[in-house]
């Protein structure tokens, strides 16, 4: 039988229907048809208002299921190939929700419970159909009910799968963020974590909840009491808290936490629960004590920098200025911060243009300018200025590190000066050592003439004239060896105090009767090291000067002290040294000179004396004797206030023995044999005229070579070797290194009007070296010659 369709009105009673008021769907599983008009006719009779569809096999059923979409399903308990139980199942398995109801024509109890045992949800006997519209009234409430559980279900599931996917979510977003939450009941004492909190504090989950008490002995100890004061403010303020703190995990490791908490109440405002959450702020506190230690670091280098370093915010207020800033400028960082820098150094115009430089992006460096102290002192700085810039690049202040070049530049001065010094030097000594050969032979001759001739010889006054002007050359290439450091010192341990009184008349003869010599001499003086020859020498050239600046008469002070040279002073200072001096100091009151002057008196024929009053050699002679005795000069003079210079002589100790004064001696002749080396034929002549007059044997050779020559095939013995020291080729010291080894007895005398290191070291003569200085007198030659041979 085909599936049809039918629709019942009964509209004279109330009828049940579907919640949008369309008309009931039955689906009739019936294979007679009467039988199913009869259902159709009760149904009516109930006042049911639907519309049914008959269908007697399985696949009919399925499709109506599907397309006919029944309220309900009635089905005969009697088709001959497809069963109630059959459609039964059918139904629960297309449309589980959808009431079957049996109907049956006859059914014993045993039956009835079997059906619905499967799922009907009732059954009705074919004679007592009156229960059909009861049966199929309750079926409609029971499908509403399941419908409303199944949506209750349905919501209930999708209500747990979005809790379980949030709970999921929160852990993830807790792990990833460091942060986990917690919840105490406070009734019960019992404090519940997150799965994140039980990462943070070390703790295996499985432990579960812990008390207060348990969650207060992971505290450290030095942090107990904090945190629990804020959570007890906390519940008796029902104010939120929050703290950082520290925590130590079971195995024993070291935590930082950050920590928030908050009162939940009930109804009548007591304190029920308390929420929170912890942050493992561990990285971020060691990052920051990395940071601190490193600014701190980086600030003990700034404030032990030998330089000045001070930082600028864009608009030109000092932000810090460390230690040096302030030894350099003299204001302290109190006086400097927060001020603007130019009305700290001035140059305001020359800031603003460094500064729009630097916030440019420009950096400035290696600028040298003069800037002034506190004091209004100059001071000459070399500048080095950078931007100063934030994490995004922004350009936000000025880094300055300022050098005080001020020493340097004085320095590099003194360097040029002493140069100038030297090369001028350097053509001095060569000029001396040329004249002072030509001077040998005039003076030599000169008393070989005046030997000869007789006392009433009228060319004896002419002789002694020529003799006397070869003295007065003679002491002006002292004068330029001196001032080159190439005359050749012989120092002694000298009280400087016995060589002052022992100049006081001489000088008062050179100085006359209208200025006055005084003497102001320590009396605990120290030893000084120093050759007494040159100290008379400083002496008399500072007291000519000093007569000179006074021509109408005024006061000349010597005077002697003791002095100790700090490091600081000779920072300032240079050439000195630190250590223990003995200073001379010749003080005049004289015109005194300005500093354009003061620069140029060491300087060879510099004078401000007039034409033929001055050699312009006196203090230049100064220079070099004090420098080559290891030594040095300073003077003090301002124009109208007269002129003081201050020597300082190394210091040998608080006593020596003095020296004993040479006595005079007339030179003795011999019979030994000379060997004369010089290069200088006139010089090399007139040694030999005078050697031979005292009866000595000469032999005499060109150079070194023809020495070495010369000593090998002489026969006799050759006593004394007496040997210029610069010669070309073989040198004096090469040539007496040699002939020693050749004739092992000879002994050795150096003359030279200038020589190089190979018998003097820094001007000082080597020990156990005879030397005779040019030019030399006859006698002076002779008695030198003596000793050297006598060993004395």
């Amino acid at each position: 039988m085909s599936p049809r369709e039918t629709v019942n009105d009964a509209p004279q009673r109330q009828s049940p229907s579907d919640a949008s008021g369309e008309p009931l769907r039955i689906l009739l599983v019936e294979d007679v048809a009467a039988d199913a008009e009869l259902l159709l006719r009760e149904l009516r009779r109930a006042g049911v208002r639907c519309a049914t569809q008959r269908v007697q096999s399985g696949a009919d059923l399925r499709h109506a299921l599907h397309h006919f979409a029944p309220d309900v399903v009635l089905a005969d308990d009697a088709l001959p190939q497809f069963s109630a139980l059959d459609a039964l199942h059918v139904v629960q398995r297309e449309r589980p929700l959808t009431p079957v109801i049996i109907v049956t024509g006859s059914l014993n109890e045993e039956t009835a419970v079997s059906f619905i045992k499967e799922g009907a949800v009732d059954f009705v006997v074919k004679h007592r159909l009156f229960r059909l519209g009861p049966a199929v009234q309750r079926a409609l409430a029971l499908r509403r009910a399941l419908e409303d559980a199944a949506v209750a279900e349905i919501a209930r599931h999708r209500a747990e799968e979005e809790l379980r996917r949030q709970t999921e979510f929160l852990s993830h977003a807790q792990a990833a963020a460091g942060i986990g939450s917690w919840e105490w009941d406070i009734a019960g004492d019992c404090i519940t974590w997150s799965d994140e909190t039980y990462r943070i504090f070390g703790v295996d989950p499985a432990a579960g909840p812990i008390s207060y008490e348990r969650y207060l002995e992971l505290i450290h100890p030095d942090d107990r009491a904090d945190v629990a004061a804020a959570v007890g403010w906390s519940l008796q303020t029902r104010e939120p808290f929050a703290l950082d703190h520290r925590i130590v995990r079971p195995d024993g490791s070291l935590h930082f936490l950050h920590g928030r908490g908050g009162i939940v109440t009930d109804a009548s405002g007591r304190p029920v629960r308390m929420l929170g959450a912890v942050l493992d702020i561990t990285s971020r506190k060691q990052a920051e004590e990395a940071l601190r230690r490193a600014n701190d670091r980086l600030n003990a280098v700034i404030q032990s920098s030998p330089l000045a370093i001070s930082t600028l915010d864009a608009d030109g207020i000092v932000r810090s200025w460390n230690p040096a800033a302030e030894r350099l400028f003299g204001w302290t960082a109190e006086e400097v911060i927060g001020r603007p820098l130019p009305a700290v150094h001035g140059e305001a115009d020359e800031f603003r243009g460094t500064q729009r430089r630097v916030m440019q992006g420009e950096p400035v460096t290696a600028v040298e300018v003069i800037r002034k102290k506190k004091d209004g002192t100059p001071v000459t700085v070399n500048l080095v200025a950078a931007p100063l810039h934030e994490a995004d690049g922004r350009i936000t202040g000025i880094l300055g590190l300022i050098e005080d070049v001020t020493g340097v530049k004085r320095l590099e001065q003194q360097f040029f000066h002493a140069q100038k010094l030297e090369a001028v030097g350097r053509l001095a000594g060569g000029i001396a050592h040329d004249f002072n050969n030509l001077l040998t032979v005039i003076t030599s001759c000169s008393d070989l003439l005046l030997e000869d001739l007789g006392a009433d010889d009228p060319k004896r006054e002419d002789v002694a004239q020529i003799r006397k002007a070869s003295e007065s050359a003679a002491a002006l290439t002292r004068q330029l060896l001196a001032f080159s450091r190439q005359q050749v010192l012989q120092p002694q341990i000298l009280d400087l105090n016995e060589t002052v009184a022992g100049t006081e008349k001489l000088l008062k003869r050179v100085i006359g009767e209208d200025i006055q010599l005084a003497t102001v001499l320590a009396p605990d003086l120290g030893m000084a090291i120093v050759d007494p020859g040159q100290v008379e020498q400083i002496i008399m050239n500072l007291a000519v000067n000093a007569r000179d600046a006074m021509p109408g008469g005024g006061r000349l002070t010597i005077a002697t002290a003791n002095t100790d040279m700090d490091a600081a002073y000779v920072q300032d200072h240079p050439p000195a040294r630190a250590g223990r001096y003995v200073m001379l100091a010749v003080s005049d009151t004289g015109t005194g000179m300005d500093a354009s002057t003061q620069a140029h008196i060491f300087e060879p024929f510099f004078t401000t004396k007039p034409f033929g009053k001055g050699t312009g050699l006196g203090l230049a002679t100064v220079y070099g004797i004090v420098k080559q005795s290891g030594g040095f000069i300073w003077v003090y003079s301002e124009p109208g206030h007269g002129t003081t210079f201050k020597i300082y002589f190394p210091w040998a100790g608080g006593s020596a023995e003095r020296s004993a004064a040479a006595l005079a001696a007339k030179p003795q002749p011999g019979t030994e044999t000379v060997l004369v080396v010089e290069d200088a034929a006139s010089v090399r002549s007139v040694m030999r005229q005078v050697l031979e007059r005292y009866g000595y044997a000469v032999l005499e050779a060109p150079d070194g070579e023809t020495a070495l020559q010369l000593a090998a095939k002489h026969h006799g013995p050759i006593h004394l070797l007496l040997t210029d020291v610069v010669m070309p080729g073989v040198s004096g010291r090469q040539l007496a290194d040699r002939l020693l080894r050749l004739r092992p007895g000879i002994k050795v005398l150096y003359a030279s009007g200038y020589t190089d290191d190979a018998i003097i070291h820094h001007g000082i003569l080597e020990p156990g070296i005879a030397y005779l200085q040019k030019p030399f007198t006859r006698d002076a030659l002779a008695l030198k010659v003596r000793a050297v041979l006598d060993g004395s």
